[in-house]
């Protein structure tokens, strides 16, 4: 009915049949989705201010959803970032609101004033975050214990800037390509113990890794510091991740400060000879997917520190081996304290096309069933999200002798349903009705159920 109305409100003011017809047709495309895209102005300290708000269509106004605020670069704009990060289409899955606010003018650029380089500008940018923040929170029903802050590049400070000076409110945040100018880093007087996770490549031409004694802090001093507040453990873990992609002419390092307060951790991404970029997303760096890696962090923590309290300066290891007997698997698994296990599983394989592809799976596995170098007897679905196909392994490549598989779909309906008896076997998804969530449930040959799996169709 909303959506109705505004496309007549247009059409009073245009007269224009057309016109009317491709704004009614658009309007009530997203009403069909059920995702609201919401395009506004605050006025704050005299100045208007514009910003996208993005709600999924999960959202239900008896459940309060975090809130993840994303921050463009310099020069760029909202709806660049809106359009370039892909935090909507994780939204979608992960039933958050995501705002994009749009930095004013200095000098006919866009920018946020986080102090030293950017020389005098006289904008309250963390004034008009916390405005923002209350606006969208009485306009949409926000979990205020979930607040998280994200940005890139001139983003990525002020992302930092709120972990200083506006953490009562602000749960973690994360900044890729972006540091700390030594006006925030002095002034720095966060309110409680902030998880943090930077991204960023050794060869940024714009934000050097290493530091610029006249305007930015290095990469090391921002991990010091919020490591060192946050009371972590001295020395940081670290990983080389798989190198799925030879040609981006980069690879991954990961790193994590354990053991923080309230469970909090510091946690790096060092693309090696990655530069100015978003990682994952079509240029620079294509071994992670920053995004996703970004709201897996937000996701662990709220304004309390971790959700879960997970977290431990003892028994963290990684340990590698190596699989080759029916298709490539390259397993770093992480053992973040005595319970939880994060395996990174790579697998290559050839698509409907037979081209070859490779995928990350990310598997939660129980200590108890770490039995090296078989990891799980249970199901493996990638890539998941999946568009077009799916394949599935039992991850120990054994055959699965006239076990049933069956999927369905959200609304508990048979989508697929067929035996099988292979190591592997290859699902076309396309005709299962249209993006959501689905569940596959595999069964032995006496009908019992032995394992379920969640999957994404985008």
């Amino acid at each position: 009915m909303n959506c109705f109305l505004i496309a007549i409100f247009f059409y009073k003011m245009k007269s224009n049949k057309l016109y009317l017809f491709f704004v009614i047709n658009i309007l009530i495309s997203l009403s069909l989705k059920g995702q609201q895209i919401i395009y506004d102005t605050i006025t704050h300290d005299s100045l208007q201010r514009n910003y996208i708000v993005y709600v999924p269509a999960s959202y239900n106004s008896a459940n309060p959803m975090p809130l993840v605020i994303s921050f463009h670069g310099y020069g760029s704009n909202a709806t660049n970032n809106f359009n370039a990060s892909n935090f909507n289409g994780i939204a979608d899955t992960a039933g958050f609101i995501a705002v994009y606010p749009q930095g004013a003018l200095r000098q006919g650029s866009t920018h946020w004033n986080v102090g030293g380089w950017v020389f005098g500008s006289t904008v309250d940018d963390i004034g008009f975050t916390n405005a923002l923040i209350d606006t969208v929170s009485s306009n949409y029903s926000v979990d205020s214990n979930r607040i998280y802050s994200v940005g890139m590049s001139n983003g990525g400070y002020m992302s930092i800037l709120l972990a200083c000076q506006l953490s009562h409110r602000i749960a973690a945040v994360a900044a890729i390509a972006g540091s700390m100018t030594f006006q925030t880093f002095n002034a720095c007087n966060p309110q409680h113990p902030t998880p943090l996770m930077q991204i960023h490549g050794t060869a940024d031409g714009f934000v050097p890794y290493n530091g610029n004694i006249f305007w930015t802090k290095s990469i090391n001093a921002v991990l010091q510091y919020w490591s060192s507040y946050n009371n972590c453990c001295s020395a940081a873990t670290t990983i080389n991740l798989p190198d799925l992609n030879t040609a981006d002419s980069s690879t991954v390092e990961y790193s994590i400060y354990n053991g923080g307060d309230n469970g909090t951790t510091v946690e790096h991404y060092k693309v090696i000879g990655g530069g100015h970029s978003w990682p994952g997303l079509g240029s620079g760096n294509m071994d992670i997917h920053a995004s996703k890696e970004i709201w897996k962090f937000f996701n662990k923590y709220d304004l309390n520190g971790s959700i879960n309290n997970q977290n431990n300066c003892t028994d963290t290891t990684f340990v590698t081996y190596y699989d080759t007997t029916f298709i490539t698997v390259y397993d770093s698994i992480f053992i973040s304290d005595t319970n939880y296990v994060t395996i990174y599983d790579t697998v290559t394989h050839y698509d409907s096309l037979l081209v070859s592809v490779t995928d990350t799976l990310i598997i939660n596995v129980n200590l108890s069933d770490f039995n090296a170098p078989n990891i799980s007897n249970t199901l493996r679905i990638y890539p998941n999200p999946a568009i077009d196909v799916v394949f599935i392994d039992n991850g120990n490549f054994t055959l699965m002798s006239d076990y049933n598989l069956k999927i369905l779909n959200s609304l508990g309906q048979e989508v697929f349903n067929s035996f099988i008896n292979t190591a592997q076997f290859q699902i076309p998804i396309t005709n299962f009705g249209g993006v959501g969530l689905y569940h596959i449930k595999l069964y032995d040959n006496s009908g019992s159920l032995i394992d379920t799996r969640k999957l994404i169709i985008q």
